[in-house]
């Protein structure tokens, strides 16, 4: 029984940590849209080259973690009714729900805005949900 009440305090505590970070503003949070590094591969299949931009779909104490989950995004990807289309610097660029990732935390090299609130960010949520069947 003293085993649970600790566990059932536990998330107290892991809140006011993650408050402690997020005022400090040292972690992305759910709908940031940012730039993450090129990994050095060269890979077969369903690559992603260039420039990889990412929107953030972790949140909470999950972000508190060294990896966050994005979903990348392309400008190159073809389209489809599960890929939300957003235009970002001039160009037509899909979210990539089904190719969902978790990415180390220091691979984040921009932060470049947020989503929230966005069609494109309702979409994609819904996106995620059909792909999953949440």
């Amino acid at each position: 029984m003293e085993q649970l009440r600790t566990t059932v305090r536990m998330p107290a505590e892991l809140l006011k940590a993650i408050e402690a970070v997020r005022d400090s503003e040292e972690f992305p949070t759910l709908s940031d849209f940012v730039r993450r590094a090129v990994e050095k591969y060269v890979g077969t299949g369903h690559v992603l080259r260039g420039p990889l931009y990412g929107v953030v779909v972790s949140d909470g104490p999950f972000n508190y973690l060294s990896t966050i989950v994005i979903v990348p995004l392309s400008t190159g990807a073809k389209p489809a009714t599960f890929r939300p289309e957003i235009s970002f610097h001039g160009k037509v660029t899909r979210a990539l729900p089904d190719q969902l990732r978790a990415v180390d935390k220091h691979r984040l090299r921009e932060y470049q805005g947020s989503v929230a609130g966005t069609s494109f960010f309702y979409a994609l949520q819904e996106a995620l949900r059909e792909l999953l069947a949440l």
